[in-house]
């Protein structure tokens, strides 16, 4: 349910994007052509997106943050595919002001390995899984109470999660590819 909302959330501010990408812009580095660092700003100079390409592909640390300058998702990439730590926050931050992590995980080559723990909007967490190279060894969900719910297969529960992440990773994609230029230099 809650990465539902996150996806929904991202999806309004992706059609956002899209409805006025005039108000967008790209600042980047051309210095380099086979490594570049770039930024998408709006139209009140926020940063929303930076990260660096090399020979095209996203390469190091990727930020993703929401028009009001809050981030939404911090993943780093090596020529082009996830590695390393990847977190995703849920947006807006509390009532207290508190940003709530959703989602912290690590990947090798695109592939999940290690911890992956999932928090629900409300700061509890809702599940937590491991994985060696990509396969699933164990996981637990939680309930409200951040009790284990023995109603919830883990395994079914992670793949969904994962559909629902790699959504998310995509819409990020796609925001970049709506500026022709962010991935070439002229």
């Amino acid at each position: 349910m809650m990465k539902c909302f996150l996806i929904v959330l991202f999806s309004l501010f992706l059609s956002f994007a899209v409805a006025v990408k005039h108000q967008y812009k790209i600042l980047k580095n051309c210095g380099n052509t086979a490594y570049q660092s770039f930024k998408i700003v709006n139209e009140n100079g926020l940063i929303v997106v930076t990260g660096n390409l090399k020979n095209g592909k996203l390469d190091g640390l990727f930020i993703c943050r929401a028009s009001t300058g809050e981030t939404l998702s911090v993943v780093n990439y090596k020529e082009g595919r996830k590695n390393g730590d990847a977190y995703l926050w849920y947006l807006p931050a509390s009532s207290f002001g508190i940003k709530q992590m959703k989602l912290q995980c690590k990947y090798v080559n695109d592939i999940l390995n290690g911890d992956k723990v999932s928090w629900g909007s409300d700061g509890k967490i809702r599940a937590k899984y491991m994985y060696k190279m990509g396969k699933f060894i164990k996981g637990w969900v939680f309930d409200y109470k951040e009790e284990i719910d023995k109603e919830i297969n883990p395994k079914l529960q992670a793949e969904k999660d994962e559909m629902a992440d790699d959504e998310l990773y995509r819409r990020n994609m796609d925001f970049i590819t709506m500026f022709p230029d962010s991935s070439n230099c002229k």
